[in-house]
């Protein structure tokens, strides 16, 4: 996190974007982990919908701190889309890309490479709630454009 934002504020005139499923199954399953091995047992057993706003969090304060950061969450739990065909594919709504309305991952990344991004989720945008689960955008995230003073 630390050389991150050491990263973000050194380089203000580079773009920083994070693309990442709402509920990354490898990424609770890393943080689950973590959290055994260091006897934190009340965070060994975190559930998706606990993870998304802990990771809500983290990307709140990257939002408020650095205009040269966004990011794109997607529904689902994949971990990863770039090296391979679900960089084509994927929407904020799924891997597969079956809601045409939603953003497209390969989209965003050409915008972001351009400088044009802003911050993509699809659901209503609100407050964390814990009775909606990931079924959510957070207002303090979205929306939320680039701004890379070149």
């Amino acid at each position: 996190k630390v050389s991150l934002e050491t990263a973000m504020a050194a380089y203000p005139k580079v773009g920083f974007g994070i693309i990442q499923s709402k509920v990354d199954g490898t990424q609770i399953w890393f943080f689950k982990g973590v959290a055994q091995s260091n006897f934190m047992m009340d965070a060994a057993v975190i559930e998706d919908p606990d993870f998304y706003t802990k990771s809500l969090a983290l990307f709140e304060e990257y939002s408020q701190n650095f205009p040269n950061y966004v990011d794109f969450l997607i529904d689902g739990e994949v971990h990863c889309f770039t090296q391979s065909d679900l960089f084509f594919k994927t929407t904020t709504a799924n891997p597969d890309g079956e809601i045409s309305s939603s953003t497209s991952l390969v989209q965003w990344v050409t915008d972001f490479l351009q400088g044009n991004a802003s911050s993509a989720c699809r659901a209503a945008i609100e407050g964390p709630d814990p009775y909606k689960g990931d079924d959510y955008c957070d207002k303090l995230l979205t929306p939320k454009v680039l701004n890379i003073d070149r």
